[in-house]
């Protein structure tokens, strides 16, 4: 279907409650997780001189040849965004996202090829900065956050680094800098890591950047196609719910709403699957292992405030989607590699999304 507290002691406690809510709720989610012409015209005062079939033929293939080399020199890449503790091995393994994305190149090949389909390079310990770094700034405590804190810059300094790196080996090839377009599709966190990118770090259209001065930690918006969210938590939780992200998601959806660089060109799909509706269980021993829609119920609670409804199993549907973009809810979809035919990249599922995105490329390029 598209469509802050007072007192030594209160601190400690407090910090106490937080640490342990934060473990608690990792544990639940690991468990989750053409007209053909017929007379040359030059102008009304001169003789129209008919074509030879021969001048035709040959006028119509250099058509076809400069048609063909200007796609040719068109250069689209996928760049995916691991999600909260996520590692890059998690999509490239047999059957995972980027070897499904590829065998797509066959039916897509403007769009997809192995070699222009990129993972950003995460190791799962990399996700511990987030804590390492938030226990000693103050704005963490207090859910207020930015996602240029050390606690987050990290990741979206890779993305520049990632994006930038891809532009400038394009470009040492003979590609055109203007011809060259990456598409960041976000699986779950790495959706809002990915708004938080564009907003803090991108240059607008029309001022100049070289892409190989990547210590400025920006990258060209020019070169971003569109961003895709697969099971993203694009809007933060209400005031009465604490932060997973620490103010970063509230801050991002702040500044940068919606689909907010569609007037620069950009295209936004959000996609998000309906596969489990969050059910609160009464456990008759405390050793009564939690159900499906018991997970479900724990993380949406967290996520908008509200257990009782209906997402992916960690991300509900009302809180996946951006104002302005392309939406997407896919049936019985889940939002974990841990469900392997099931989830977002997998065999079975990627089709039912990524027509959507091409659709998107080729109307950007004009070739619809």
């Amino acid at each position: 279907m598209i469509i802050r507290p007072k007192g030594s002691k209160n601190r400690a406690a407090r910090l106490a409650h937080i640490a342990l809510h934060f473990i608690h709720t990792l544990s639940l989610l690991s468990q989750a997780f053409v007209v053909r012409p017929s007379l040359f015209l030059l102008s009304p005062n001169v003789l129209t001189i008919p074509m030879h079939e021969h001048q035709i033929s040959r006028r119509s293939k250099n058509r076809e040849k400069e048609s063909e080399a200007s796609e040719q020199s068109k250069s689209v890449h996928f760049l995916i965004l691991p999600g909260f503790f996520n590692d890059s091995q998690d999509y490239t393994m047999p059957g995972s996202l980027l070897p499904c994305l590829s065998s797509r190149s066959t039916k897509h090949p403007r769009q997809l090829s192995r070699d222009r389909i990129h993972v950003l390079p995460i190791q799962r310990k990399d996700w511990l900065t987030v804590f390492l770094c938030g226990i000693l700034d103050i704005n963490f405590w207090k859910s207020d956050m930015s996602p240029q804190s050390p606690s987050f810059a990290w990741y979206l300094e890779r993305i520049y680094k990632e994006v930038n790196r891809i532009v400038t080996e394009q470009v040492g090839i003979g590609i055109n800098e203007e011809n060259v377009k990456v598409v960041l599709l976000g699986h779950s966190a790495g959706g809002w890591l990915a708004r938080a990118a564009l907003g803090f770090g991108t240059v607008p259209k029309g001022k100049e950047f070289s892409p190989a001065r990547t210590h400025e930690n920006k990258i060209a918006l020019k070169h971003i196609a569109g961003l895709v969210s697969l099971g993203t938590p694009h809007k933060p939780p209400p005031a009465t719910v604490m932060d997973m992200t620490r103010g970063a998601l509230r801050i991002t959806d702040e500044l940068f709403p919606g689909a907010f660089h569609s007037p620069d060109g950009l295209f936004y799909v959000t996609i998000v699957g309906n596969a489990v509706e969050g059910k609160e269980q009464t456990k008759s021993t405390p050793f009564q292992p939690r159900t499906l829609s018991e997970v479900a119920f724990i993380s949406y609670e967290a996520v908008c405030g509200k257990g009782t409804t209906v997402g992916d199993g960690v991300v509900p549907i009302n809180s996946a989607h951006l104002h302005d973009a392309i939406q997407l809810v896919l049936p019985n979809v889940f939002h974990s590699i841990n469900a392997p035919e099931d989830w977002y990249g997998s065999e079975k599922i990627i089709d039912q999304w990524l027509g959507a995105v091409i659709e998107q490329l080729e109307n950007q390029n004009g070739t619809r």
